[in-house]
Order: structure tokens, then C-alpha cells, then sequence
């Protein structure tokens, strides 16, 4: 496991102009109930950030098939948001700055952009 979390290649993806860079991270190992007592199993608890054009059940799947053989268990997921550059709201600020809108290449605007999965 660990040897796939350091050959990862993160992607990086243009959205609304901006480019998003996925992440994917071992963030927390565990195991075993006492010092002097060898472990009947480990845990490795991973964070996978990714980019707005992927959905959660997309990056799921994603996450899934770089591990096989480990059992997968998401304990926290929420998409990414979109930088919201195609609202309406945003226009006047894109104007004062000179920017443009970017054509969207991802769903409808998430709320959340943090996203973690725990693996084992």
C-alpha cells in the first residue's frame, strides 16, 4: 500500500480556468492493541483530495481500484467545489480584475470541498 501511495501521480486538472492538482496522501497508520503484542492487522487511514470534475462515486471507484486486495472503507467524502467563476454573482468581480469566464468543464457548484477515506 504504501508504495502505491508513493508512486501516485496526481492529476492535474483544469476547471473554470483554474487548475486543480489531486492529492492522495497516507495520513494516519494504526494497529495492534498493546507494545509487546504482534498486530493480527493494520490500518492506514488515506486522504484523497480531488479535483471538481470528478464525482464522489467516481473518485471512490478511483480510490478502490488503486488498492486491490484491501478492504476500502470511506468514512468522509464531499465533492470538490467548483470555483463558481460562470456565476452571475462572480461577473462584476471578473470585470474589476479583468478575468473572463472560463467554460465550465465540471458538474453543478458543490458547498464542501474537503474529502477524506480512511483505507485498511
Amino acid at each position: 500500500m504504501l508504495d502505491t501511495l508513493a508512486a501516485y501521480e496526481a492529476r492535474e486538472v483544469e476547471v473554470d480556468g483554474l487548475v486543480y492538482r489531486e492529492g492522495l496522501n497516507a495520513v494516519g497508520v494504526s494497529g495492534g492493541i498493546a507494545g509487546n503484542v504482534i498486530p493480527d492487522e493494520a490500518m492506514v487511514h488515506v486522504n484523497y483530495r480531488f479535483a471538481p470534475s470528478r464525482s464522489g462515486a467516481e473518485a471512490v471507484e478511483h480510490v478502490t481500484s488503486l488498492f486491490p486486495g484491501f478492504e476500502v472503507t470511506v468514512v468522509d467524502l464531499a465533492e470538490g467545489a467548483r470555483p463558481g467563476l460562470d456565476a452571475e454573482i462572480a461577473q462584476p468581480f471578473l470585470a474589476a480584475v479583468g478575468g473572463r469566464r472560463a467554460p465550465s468543464t465540471a458538474g453543478p457548484t458543490s458547498p464542501a470541498s474537503a474529502r477524506s477515506a480512511s483505507r485498511r
